[in-house]
C-alpha cells in the first residue's frame, strides 16, 4: 500500500481490502462463457502473491475472447 502512496494505512484496512478484492476475482473467475467465441487470446504474467502467510510467483492468466459478432469479452 505504501508504494499506491497509502502510508498509515492499517494492516487490518490492507486485509479488508485485499478481501474485497479477493471477492470480486472469485467473482469474474465463475462467470459463465454462454456465447460461442471462436477467436481466443491468453497470455500470462506472474505477479508475487500471499497465500498460506508466505509469498510467492503466481501465474496470472489473461484472456481475451471475441465472439462472432466481434464483440469482446
Amino acid at each position: 500500500m505504501r508504494s499506491l502512496g497509502m502510508e498509515g494505512i492499517s494492516k487490518s484496512e490492507v486485509s479488508r481490502i485485499c478481501q474485497g478484492l479477493d471477492e470480486e476475482v472469485d467473482r469474474w473467475r465463475h462467470l459463465p462463457l454462454l456465447n460461442r467465441y471462436p477467436y481466443l487470446w491468453l497470455d500470462a504474467t506472474y505477479v508475487k502473491v500471499r497465500q498460506a502467510g508466505r509469498v510467492s510467483s503466481q501465474a496470472v492468466i489473461v484472456a481475451y475472447a471475441v465472439k462472432d459478432s466481434g464483440s469482446g469479452r
